[in-house]
């Protein structure tokens, strides 16, 4: 019986994306490599929540006022998060209404959830975790498919300020995994690929160029030359077929790209 093909997965673990990213990195990386590249805004980090947790709805809206009663406040304004990823000129209403978030979400990296990545990496290369002396009151955030901003909440009797019973999560619920979704993971893999096409591009034309000098007394002076027909003809003796206006395309190419310029003795 046939082995019928793996379906296309949703998310992976760290360790699996790291399997899946060293091939477009080019050479072996780690779990806590992935979480760094997280960190430098380079992948979308998400975190599974394996059971329901509460969460309340961030509403993000722009303004130009400084303050704005209790629960809304510009976030410029916030206690000092000594990351700085935040955008100053928004304001953010906290909805009171409580709500159950389970599954995959997003990792905006702008709460607790970036201090938890942080102490991860910490840990991988044997630095001092200093991050719990960072935590901030507003606690957890994620974001789910549509964008909508959410922030994380626990279980709390004794305080009763913010909505009964419940108040902002002081860290990620016990039980949460960080992983990366598929979809940023071909991203990541298309943005690397765009970055080295250039680079790729041109190593394959000195390639080009410096076996047409070598072996064909290709001269870049004299287009016209023999040097195409007979790239055509080794090629044929191989069974590779090609036209050779595609050869001399890439030969006037690669002379351009490269600037080669032939010595007197040539």
């Amino acid at each position: 019986m046939p082995k019928q093909a793996m379906p296309d997965l949703e998310w992976l673990t760290l360790d699996e994306a790291a399997v899946r990213l060293s091939p477009v990195i080019g050479h072996q990386i780690t779990p806590s490599a992935v979480l760094r590249l997280a960190l430098e805004e380079r992948l979308t980090l998400s975190v599974y929540f394996p059971t329901a947790v509460f969460a309340r709805e961030v509403i993000k809206e722009e303004t130009n006022e400084p303050w704005i009663g209790n629960n809304v406040r510009r976030v410029g304004q916030w206690p000092p998060l000594l990351w700085g990823t935040l955008v100053d000129g928004y304001t953010l209403t906290f909805l009171e209404e409580l709500q159950f978030l389970r599954g995959v979400f997003d990792a905006p990296l702008i709460g607790i959830e970036r201090l938890e990545a942080e102490q991860l990496v910490a840990k991988s290369v044997g630095a001092a975790d200093h991050t719990r002396s960072l935590y901030q009151r507003e606690g957890c955030f994620v974001t789910d498919g549509s964008g909508r901003l959410f922030q994380l909440m626990r279980d709390h009797a004794e305080d009763f300020a913010i909505n009964p019973d419940y108040r902002p999560a002081e860290r990620l619920p016990e039980g949460t995994v960080f992983v990366i979704r598929t979809r940023a993971i071909s991203d990541f893999e298309r943005a690397t690929t765009q970055e080295q096409s250039p680079r790729i591009t041109t190593g394959l034309l000195k390639l080009v160029l410096g076996m047409a000098l070598d072996s064909y007394a290709y001269d870049p002076r004299a287009p016209r030359g023999n040097t195409v027909p007979r790239i055509v003809d080794a090629l044929a003796r191989h069974g590779i077929e090609i036209d050779p206006k595609t050869v001399r395309h890439w030969l006037t190419e690669a002379a351009e790209e490269i600037e080669h310029i032939p010595k007197e003795s040539d």
